[in-house]
C-alpha cells in the first residue's frame, strides 16, 4: 500500500558490490511491483526482466513465478497483450508445476485483469473464478475480496456496455 516506503526499504537490502546474492532474487519482484504501483511502467518492465533473467540464471523457482507474474502485469498496464499474455501464460504454468497454489491464484487473478482490459470480458470471468476458487480453498481473504470485487467490477462493465 506504500510503494515509495517500500522502494527505499527494499534498495538497501540489494546485493553488496560485485554480489549476487541468492536471497535478493526474492526481493527484485517487490521492487518492480513497487515501480508498478508508482506508475513508473518502464522502470517496473526493466525491473520485472532483470528479476526474470537473474532468477532463471539461478535456478530460483519461487522467484521466477513471482518476477514473471510481475512482468505480466507491467505488459498488462503497457498493453503489450502478447507479450503479457505469454509471460502469465509461463508463470501458470511453472506455478502449476512447482504445485504452487498461491502462486497460482495470484497469477490466475493478473490472468482475469489482463483479458479485461483487452476486452475479452468472458476469459476475464473463467480466470477470475478460478482464482477465486483457489484463494476460497487457501482462506485468502484480503484476495477472496479483491477478486470477488474484480468479478462484480467485469458484472458492472458488462451492464454498461448492455444497457441491461
Amino acid at each position: 500500500g506504500r510503494p515509495a516506503v517500500a522502494l527505499s526499504r527494499l534498495i538497501p537490502l540489494l546485493d553488496r558490490p560485485g554480489l549476487q546474492e541468492y536471497e535478493v532474487n526474492l526481493l527484485l519482484p517487490r521492487m518492480a511491483y513497487a515501480h508498478l504501483e508508482l506508475g513508473h511502467l518502464e522502470q517496473a518492465a526493466a525491473a520485472a526482466a532483470q528479476s526474470t533473467q537473474r532468477a532463471r540464471a539461478q535456478h530460483h523457482h519461487v522467484a521466477l513465478v513471482d518476477a514473471l507474474r510481475v512482468r505480466g502485469m507491467a505488459m498488462t498496464r503497457l498493453q503489450r497483450w502478447e507479450e503479457a499474455h505469454r509471460t502469465l501464460e509461463e508463470a501458470l504454468s511453472l506455478a502449476r508445476r512447482m504445485g504452487y497454489p498461491w502462486a497460482e491464484g495470484q497469477i490466475l487473478h493478473e490472468y482475469g485483469v489482463m483479458h479485461a482490459r483487452k476486452g475479452n470480458p468472458e476469459r476475464a470471468r473463467e480466470l477470475l473464478e478460478e482464482a477465486l476458487a483457489i484463494f476460497r480453498r487457501l482462506g485468502a481473504r484480503p484476495y477472496i475480496e479483491r477478486t470477488e470485487h474484480a468479478l462484480r467490477s467485469d458484472d458492472e462493465s458488462k451492464r454498461q456496455l448492455t444497457g441491461i
